[in-house]
């Protein structure tokens, strides 16, 4: 039960077609033992062809149990009995597995793997993650097209190498990324090569959180009002174009949630809920980083929420870098690598033992 994301493979799908040829789209709908009334009808979310459709299911109000999946071409239907099963909604889970070094050569490059999986059985509205790691490691961040990456929400931005995929944070720095709407069973791949130029330990840190509409949306909303606060607070420490927009709270509103819902960080259904669904229900007590991981390299489990800045591509606001400690409730919602940095020589240049007898063997 609750939103859930399904693939339908068949033939004779149809898309909408207007005109005197046309036709209507083939609709989806769930029907349950001899009764021929609709239960529920999915929302076509991909037309790939006419053998393979995505649809999009809201269960919220069906009984738990088996029901046919109808697909109607303008009254002539097929039928996949007991085609779909209603179970209870689990709690937003999300799991991962990596491959990491253990054990890389100074100044050479190696990659970081991260798989990460909405382990539901529900749709994942929203899905945030992160990686905290020392400066100077040169990223370059590469994954699998259903997340985004910081770049990805300015146009025109140089890719996977920009300086632009990460935000500092003190000493070290932070590579954000969201996803939205997997369904589930989906898997995220994400790949960090990194230039190994710290020694002799190199940490990374990753939270992650899979997050309900209303929940990410309250925190967008937060955010917005946190971004004014700054710069209200330090108005000479940004442009005046931000000033004087932030002087006006309800165009500062209105702006920015604009960007938001236009870039898909802000469900504008969720603002109308009364209550607030987090998800989180399914903890862990044995996730638990102590603060300050791998020596004394300076990273901690410290998560650090991310909205992309509508005013400055590069840039952003140190108020807005704050810890949030709700993330430590979700089933595996933190991690921690180290991969130990060794150093090389020129086996030439090694001096061996003086040796015995005149030839010196």
């Amino acid at each position: 039960r609750g939103r859930v994301t399904t693939q339908v493979l068949g033939a004779g799908f149809r898309r909408f077609r207007a005109g005197p040829t046309g036709n209507p789209a083939t609709r989806f709908y769930l029907t349950r033992g001899a009764s021929t009334v609709i239960r529920a009808e999915a929302q076509v979310l991909k037309f790939r062809n006419s053998t393979e459709v995505t649809l999009r299911w809201h269960l919220d109000t069906l009984s738990v149990g088996q029901y046919h999946v109808v697909a109607d071409n303008n009254g002539t239907r097929v039928q996949l009995t007991n085609g779909l099963t209603v179970e209870p909604a689990r709690p937003l889970n999300v799991d991962f597995a990596t491959i990491i070094p253990q054990v890389v050569r100074a100044g050479t490059n190696a990659n970081w793997t991260y798989f990460l999986q909405n382990d539901s059985n529900i749709d994942v509205p929203y899905w945030e993650f992160q990686y905290e790691l020392p400066r100077g490691l040169s990223p370059v961040v590469t994954h699998t097209p259903n997340v985004r990456k910081k770049s990805d929400f300015i146009p025109g931005s140089p890719g996977s190498a920009s300086s632009r995929n990460y935000f500092d944070d003190g000493a070290n720095e932070v590579i954000p990324f969201v996803a939205r709407d997997l369904r589930p069973g989906e898997i995220i791949q994400v790949n960090l090569r990194l230039t190994a130029n710290v020694a002799p330990l190199l940490p990374v840190v990753w939270n992650q959180a899979a997050m309900t509409e209303e929940w990410y949306t309250r925190q967008t909303l937060d955010y917005v009002a946190r971004y004014r606060a700054a710069v209200l607070a330090a108005p000479a420490s940004f442009p005046a174009g931000v000033a004087t927009l932030a002087a006006n709270a309800t165009a500062w509103q209105d702006s920015l949630t604009r960007y938001y819902v236009r870039n898909g960080l802000l469900d504008t259904a969720a603002l109308r809920v009364g209550r607030l669904r987090t998800g989180y229900t399914a903890t862990s007590a044995s996730i638990a980083i102590p603060g300050g991981v791998c020596g004394n390299t300076g990273v901690t489990e410290c998560v650090r929420p991310f909205r992309p800045n509508p005013f400055d591509a590069s840039g952003y606001p140190p108020a807005l870098i704050s810890c949030a400690d709700s993330i430590v409730f979700t089933y595996k919602g933190r991690g921690v690598s180290c991969t130990t940095i060794v150093g090389s020589s020129d086996p030439n240049l090694i001096a061996g033992p003086s040796g015995a007898g005149r030839r010196r063997m």
